[in-house]
């Protein structure tokens, strides 16, 4: 998470849940003027808008609904190192 020179954090991607990815990437890498990740299918659960120069991607993971709720995952960094938590929105 940092580089070698200044121990400045660096970010590669900015990760945002989704109930369809591929349609969301698919706007934001048009109105971005951006690619998806060659690869990526609609089908898949996460899709990528690839970064440019000097900006981080866009990662958009697939988030089920159930009953109507909405469950989100979020990862977090503690003393332990990165650890994923789940809750229930």
């Amino acid at each position: 998470m940092t580089d070698s020179v200044g121990g400045a954090l660096e970010i590669h991607e900015i990760t945002f849940d989704a109930q369809d990815p591929h349609a969301l990437a698919a706007f934001w890498a048009a109105l971005l003027e951006r690619e998806i990740r060659p690869g990526d299918m609609p089908q898949d659960d996460s899709v990528l808008v690839v970064p440019a120069p000097g900006q981080p991607g866009l990662l958009f993971l697939r988030v089920p609904r159930s009953g109507g709720e909405r469950v989100l995952r979020r990862a977090r960094r503690g003393r332990a190192g990165l650890r994923q938590s789940r809750y229930d929105a």
